[in-house]
């Protein structure tokens, strides 16, 4: 008890939270092996079935079509590369989800508070670690998962080169892409700043309870926005504020951000006070 306090009123040390992240790392690489290795397995997957209906499909247009078929193979070669790159994307943001509703699974019993709570580090490396586990090795474990499916429709019908082809026309036909790409990224981040608060404020079940408060949430809001419209509320009015789309972009940065700031520290407030003994929690 006294060796964790003595670590834990220290200030921040980059040793520390390297011996720190080595020890967990021995503890808990297979499990973080299963779920790298289970991120990897569903991009491979979808990449796979994509591409066996991709094959399948443009060599019956060979064997049927004689002549002219390179524009019917090209429609096929877009149209199985924009399908790869929405179920992909739709993959990591799920991904995002899952890794940020891990992130304080260890507290989910008195056992395992114990052993994290207790640890000679300070509650700042503590925190660090689990955030640089499951959210940066997670995102980089997801970015890998996305290339190699990537890889594997490039191979089998060339679908990355298409899909690439399509993202270069749209960067420069769109004139906000620049603003699009950034909130793209933070509505990813969103995704895993909510779950991971989620899981500090309750570690069993997190993903699932977390799930069904945003559900509430959006019921809720749902309800106050047909209250607005049929109170007569001037939308016209309020909307017209953000007719430039530079502004408007710009707010939902600016509210994304805070979203995700808010979401990380309120996060580090519960982590900082939790307690081995936890209301509601005494398993």
């Amino acid at each position: 008890m006294e060796t964790a306090n003595k670590y834990s009123d220290k200030s921040f040390s980059m040793e520390r939270l390297a011996i720190l992240a080595k020890s967990d790392f021995i503890v808990n690489k297979g499990n973080y092996l299963k779920l790298v290795l289970s991120a990897l397995g569903v991009f491979v997957a979808i990449a796979v079935l994509i591409s066996i209906n991709a094959i399948s499909e443009i060599n019956e247009i060979k064997k049927t079509y004689l002549l002219v078929t390179g524009g019917m193979i090209k429609a096929r070669q877009i149209s199985y590369s924009s399908m790869f790159l929405a179920f992909e994307l739709w993959v990591f943001f799920i991904g995002l989800t899952v890794f940020g509703s891990l992130t304080f699974s260890s507290l989910s019993s008195k056992k395992q508070r114990i052993v994290t709570l207790m640890q000679p580090a300070s509650l700042t490396e503590k925190f660090l670690l689990r955030m640089f586990v499951y959210l940066i090795c997670g995102f980089i474990a997801l970015a890998i998962g996305f290339f190699i499916g990537c890889a594997i429709i490039q191979l089998s019908f060339g679908g990355c080169g298409v899909m690439m082809e399509g993202i270069r026309d749209f960067f420069s036909s769109v004139k906000e892409s620049g603003y699009i790409v950034a909130i793209f990224i933070l509505l990813a981040l969103a995704g895993n700043s909510i779950y991971t608060l989620g899981s500090s404020l309750w570690p069993k079940l997190s993903w699932l309870k977390t799930w069904i408060v945003l559900m509430a949430v959006q019921w809720i809001g749902a309800i106050f926005l047909i209250t607005g419209v049929f109170s007569n509320f001037n939308f016209e009015e309020f909307f017209k504020f953000f007719e430039n789309p530079d502004i408007f972009l710009w707010c939902v940065i600016i509210v994304l951000s805070a979203l995700n700031i808010g979401c990380w520290f309120i996060t580090w407030l519960q982590f900082k006070n939790t307690q081995i003994i936890q209301r509601f929690m005494k398993k």
